[in-house]
């Protein structure tokens, strides 16, 4: 968590690096979802320090997060070093079937060929960093700016009776003081059953 001003420059400082059979040609930069920065390193393989970056952005009116993302696409930064190309099938029916029909000139003549897949696909490295968070209220916390969607857990106080902690149909949680749904004996393994005494 890093502290900022809105509206100041905040400079971000990071390394890409691998190790010296693969490598990284594409590093993308997110800041609150929207890719401010691409880098498109041409460094050999062998380096192991693949970016050495600095990315300086305006902190947003609200506190942010960035994401560093980093891949190699090109042929020379796979890695087929240490990974093996799986096919996917020996015999691949469709294209089987493509080739049968594709010799009788009646359906040849009304149906294009099927297109084929390949029979393999390569494994390209690709990284993504947790995010790095902003605090630009200064209350010490990320703080998202949309609500939690209804589905999520919320905190909630079984000791106040307000129905409308919670969203409809769930019920304050006694023990973990978030809404939920409770379900004796099925979901939380630290109670007994329902109708199960320890005599």
């Amino acid at each position: 968590m890093a502290g900022a001003s809105a509206g100041e420059p905040l400079e971000l400082l990071f390394d890409v690096q691998t190790a010296s059979w693969f490598g990284v040609d594409r590093v993308e930069i997110y800041l609150n979802g929207r890719m401010i920065r691409l880098l498109e390193p041409e460094i050999p393989p062998s380096a192991l320090v693949d970016v050495r970056g600095k990315v300086t952005f305006t902190v947003p009116e609200r506190d942010s997060w960035v994401v560093i993302i980093a891949m190699g696409l090109e042929d020379r930064n796979l890695m087929s070093p240490v990974s093996l190309d799986v096919p996917f099938g020996e015999i691949q029916l469709s294209r089987l079937a493509s080739d049968g029909f594709g010799r009788i000139p009646a359906i040849s003549a009304l149906f294009a060929p099927t297109p084929t897949v390949p029979d393999w696909s390569p494994v390209p490295p690709y990284a993504v960093t947790n995010p790095i968070y902003i605090d630009v209220d200064g209350n010490g916390r990320y703080d998202a700016p949309l609500p939690r969607p209804d589905f999520c857990s919320r905190p909630c106080d079984p000791a106040v009776l307000d129905p409308e902690q919670c969203p409809a149909g769930q019920d304050c949680l006694l023990e973990e003081q978030v809404c939920g749904f409770p379900i004796p004996g099925k979901c939380d393994h630290r109670r007994p059953a329902l109708g199960h005494h320890d005599d």
